[in-house]
């Protein structure tokens, strides 16, 4: 899910409809929103906020370890 580096959120939107994972990570452990917004493009990083689930949400909003 890392197509947010041309800028077109509307190929974001679309990846995400499609069950792209707003989590998932690069190599380097850094999802598409993190890589996004380090480059720059924040309506591509909305978009994919937009996206991220309940689930998700508890689990980075919770004490781990």
């Amino acid at each position: 899910m890392f197509f947010f580096f041309i800028g077109n959120t509307e190929v974001v939107r679309v990846l995400l409809e499609a069950g792209a994972k707003t989590h998932q990570t690069n190599r380097i452990g850094r999802t598409a929103s993190q890589l996004a917004a380090f480059t720059g493009q924040k309506q591509c990083v909305d978009t994919i906020n937009n996206y991220v689930t309940l689930d998700d949400l508890k689990y980075y909003i919770t004490p781990q370890g």
